[in-house]
């Protein structure tokens, strides 16, 4: 990650996006540019590049059995400005929103499985649900 200076020249590496704002607006984004921060200027860079996140859920089946599901997901940030409004100023706070979303997905969707039905379709219905 990017080490962002108070004020003087940002560059971002060419797996980030960088996005500058001044008074509230933005004033430049692109993959992998510099810009010059003024003290009042906000500058955020965020990392494109794949990641991978690790889940576990746990939820009981249709028929009241405990069910463990764990899970690992890459992913990599297709969307830059939409996920700029999510973040905070790392990428752990999104990993932690995308970890919860995964584990919500999955524990919705084993709750409406057998226990038959989680073992035998496991990747069909659950990791296409989380497509």
């Amino acid at each position: 990650m990017t080490n962002i200076p108070t004020w003087g020249r940002v560059v971002s590496e060419p797996h980030e996006y960088l996005i500058h704002t001044r008074g509230g607006r933005i004033v430049r984004h692109g993959q992998g540019l510099a810009c010059f921060k003024w003290p009042s200027d906000s500058v955020a860079v965020v990392p494109t590049s794949i990641a991978k996140l690790s889940f576990r859920a746990d939820q009981v089946t249709l028929e009241k059995t405990g069910v463990e599901v764990s899970g690992l997901a890459v992913y990599r940030i297709a969307a830059p400005l939409l996920a700029y409004r999510m973040m905070d100023r790392n990428r752990e706070s999104l990993t932690d929103i995308l970890r919860e979303m995964f584990v919500g997905a999955t524990r919705r969707i084993v709750s409406s499985l057998t226990l038959d039905e989680c073992i035998t379709h496991r990747k069909e219905r659950v990791a296409a649900a989380l497509l």
